[in-house]
């Protein structure tokens, strides 16, 4: 005969160092996934324009295998992508069309490989 136990769950609390620390790898792991996703656009598009290629890395974020993070869907901030896009450019993985114009709506940029 079966007999049922209740069993008491005890909820660990993180210190604040622990969600800071949580807090930054994810935060980490959120720019490997966003600029994977902005490096996978420019192989396939070799020129794209900033608007497209923000709304295409999304995209490419919002359908990547569920293997690559533990999180599913983010909404990717525009400043944080425009940061990602001059830190893609300052690695050379990307070139400005027009190099005097800063990032944002209307420039278009080439894949290096």
């Amino acid at each position: 005969r079966a007999r049922r136990i209740k069993v008491r769950r005890i909820a660990a609390e993180m210190t604040q160092e622990e969600k800071d620390a949580a807090l930054k790898e994810a935060e980490l792991e959120r720019k490997h996934v966003v600029e994977w996703g902005i490096i996978k656009v420019m192989m396939r598009e070799k020129r794209v324009e900033h608007e497209d290629l923000a709304e295409k890395a999304q995209a490419v974020i919002r359908t990547r295998p569920s293997w690559t993070t533990s999180w599913t869907n983010f909404t990717l901030a525009r400043d944080d992508f425009d940061a990602m896009v001059v830190d893609l450019i300052r690695r050379e993985h990307l070139e400005p069309e027009a190099p005097e114009r800063p990032p944002g709506s209307g420039s278009f940029y080439k894949y290096l490989a």
